[in-house]
């Protein structure tokens, strides 16, 4: 009956992948993102990632094929 239910899938996934973000976290990039920088105003920055292994994953995506970037996502998320 558990997978029956909608978005079961992806709290199991969020726990699989062990997101290890705090609330403060979330509320700090909130607030950088409404308060940005001279940088980030320049840049058109519209994208903050909130913790390191977002961060991570995020970056390593833009330089690896796409089908290793699934690979690896499959992979973390068993």
């Amino acid at each position: 009956m558990g997978q029956d239910r909608p978005g079961h899938r992806r709290l199991q996934v969020q726990q699989t992948l062990g997101i290890r973000i705090t609330p403060e976290q979330v509320a700090d990039k909130v607030w950088e993102s409404v308060h940005p920088t001279r940088q980030d105003k320049l840049l058109h920055r519209t994208s903050y990632s909130v913790g390191a292994q977002t961060l991570f994953l995020g970056n390593a995506a833009k330089f690896i094929p796409n089908f290793l970037n699934r690979t690896v996502n499959k992979f973390i998320a068993q």
